[in-house]
């Protein structure tokens, strides 16, 4: 039998790097394939064979732009109303109810008419965005993030929000709503992997993104407990004792450095037997020597936030938790990969939205679950004094029984019973935490319109009581086109452009070389709300 002659590195799956640059992160390692070596005994077993790299990476942490953490609130869960208010006007004002308003406009989104939020006492503007008082999204914000006190200034000053009010499809696993791949290519890069979440999936969530949108070699990595991120650099293997190849163990370090030497020289006589040309081998040089530079950056040890006593604080502080443990692991484990910048986008999903039970108190529970969680993420943020975007979506919505029957138990806080499905009345939430801005003293998260007045902080608006009004904006009847308004959005937050007509026009001009195959928004200039988190 004849033997195939190997022509050049990637007949043995080896990308070559055009610029034969000396890989600085985890994702341009992978990106060198050479994975498809491990198979003679050449590399560790871990590696994966991925496509060239499809997205700029980082090499510190003031390059890796904005966090961005996306929250899924699986089932179909209530935002618009019975959470942040929203408005039935054009104007697209969150407490413009719309002429001729009824008591009951607002019943099909949990507001009894005692509770319709013209009444006195039904809204509450601590976070910039207007919640209705009796919002469990707000209650769980509350319980975790307080008034400044002797150690802490008031986090809630520093947050803003919108309210994007566009349909989806009723609980449905394929809605395209979760944006951790546009997010990522618009600059929300780690310095060791792009996308981790809590889910298997590509996204990291129960939803995918747009097909056009996603990367294979991009695909979230699951992280659900500390110990798991570091598995994100263990090397282990099915060629040595996992003792051996587990840099995490006593001298792990040292013996995984002098393992990868051995392979370098096990290269050089071994390959140029079956490579002829120079360029090739240095391509491989170089992912070899990028590995070993890895390490020097990170550890597995070091991954993990309890083996710090500076982070597991942090955490503690955050979400709480005694001795090693932190509460919330799940949540924990992927915010503190984020906001350190080892990753650049983490999704949650939030299962057990799909509270149309006949009652109003599951809902409450869930949404201040939810609450507590973004709230949580926020105070991490704030220690490590990271800025921060938060993209909460539900894959559908939620009717309120259309008698208005009410939820008279003690959980249920005197809400209307939520009945059924409702995409038509589903929307998204943009949150933003600035750190140290007080909007007391610094003013709003939000852009002023060329007319020199403060935009709104809701994007489209609902029909008197009904659902979204479809037309009110290019996002509203399209789940395929929400993303564009959250990646806008997240966009104008990492502009450097001074002024606000500026950020608008530098969010608009960038979107084209970002995104050079996705059609941009009619209305992209309006849709752009928030100010920018770093300039």
């Amino acid at each position: 039998m004849s033997k195939k002659k190997l022509k050049n590195l990637s007949d043995l799956g080896v990308h070559i790097f055009d610029d034969h640059k000396i890989p600085s992160n985890r994702r341009d390692f992978l990106a060198s394939g050479i994975m498809g070596l491990s198979t003679m005994a050449l590399v560790p077993t871990v590696l994966l064979n991925s496509p060239k790299l499809m997205a700029q990476q980082c090499s510190n942490i003031a390059d890796c732009g904005v966090p961005f953490l996306s929250f899924e609130g699986a089932g179909g869960m209530n935002i618009a109303g019975g959470n942040a208010m929203v408005g039935m006007d054009p104007d697209q004002s969150q407490v413009n109810f719309g002429a001729g308003m009824s008591m009951t406009d607002y019943i099909r989104l949990g507001l009894s008419a005692e509770q319709h939020p013209s009444k006195p006492g039904m809204l509450n503007t601590t976070y910039g965005l207007v919640y209705h008082s009796t919002s469990g999204l707000l209650a769980g914000l509350q319980e975790m993030l307080t008034p400044a006190t002797a150690t802490d200034p008031d986090y809630r000053k520093s947050m803003d929000g919108i309210i994007i009010c566009a349909r989806s499809g009723d609980d449905s696993n394929s809605n395209p709503i979760n944006a951790a791949f546009q997010a990522n290519r618009a600059g929300s890069h780690g310095q060791l992997i792009q996308l981790i979440g809590g889910t298997n999936s590509d996204t990291g969530a129960r939803s995918p993104a747009v097909s056009t949108q996603i990367k294979s070699e991009l695909r979230s990595s699951r992280i659900t407990q500390f110990t798991e991120a570091s598995g994100l650099l263990s090397l282990g293997s099915s060629i040595m004792n996992n003792s051996f190849l587990d840099a995490a163990n006593t001298g792990g370090t040292a013996r995984v450095k002098g393992f990868l030497n051995k392979i370098i020289n096990l290269s050089q006589n071994r390959l140029d037997t079956f490579v002829n040309q120079q360029q090739n081998m240095q391509a491989l040089m170089n992912a070899q020597q990028g590995t070993k530079e890895l390490f020097d950056q990170f550890s597995p040890a070091s991954l993990n936030p309890v083996n710090n006593p500076a982070q597991l604080g942090q955490l503690q502080a955050a979400f709480g938790g005694t001795g090693s443990d932190v509460d919330d692991e799940d949540i924990a484990s992927v915010a503190s990969l984020v906001t350190n910048r080892i990753a650049g986008v983490g999704s949650f999903t939030v299962g057990g939205c799909d509270y149309h039970n006949g009652s109003a108190s599951s809902g409450q529970n869930k949404d201040k679950q939810i609450g507590r969680y973004i709230g949580k993420c926020v105070k991490l943020a704030a220690l490590k004094g990271q800025n921060l975007f938060i993209h909460l979506y539900t894959d559908g919505g939620v009717g309120g029984a259309t008698g208005g029957t009410i939820d008279t138990s003690p959980e249920g806080a005197e809400r209307v019973i939520w009945t059924n499905d409702s995409g038509t009345r589903s929307a998204q939430l943009c949150l933003v935490y600035k750190h140290g801005h007080d909007r007391d003293i610094n003013g709003a998260l939000i852009l002023d319109n060329n007319q020199g007045n403060q935009k709104t902080r809701q994007i489209g608006y609902f029909n008197k009581a009904g659902g979204i009004n479809t037309s009110s904006s290019s996002v509203a009847a399209s789940t395929e086109q929400i993303w564009k308004a959250v990646i806008l959005n997240y966009m104008a937050c990492m502009s450097t452009a001074v002024g606000d007509q500026a950020v608008v026009a530098d969010v608009v001009l960038k979107w084209n070389t970002i995104f050079p195959t996705e059609t941009s928004l009619d209305d992209a200039a309006e849709i752009i709300r928030f100010k920018s988190l770093v300039a």
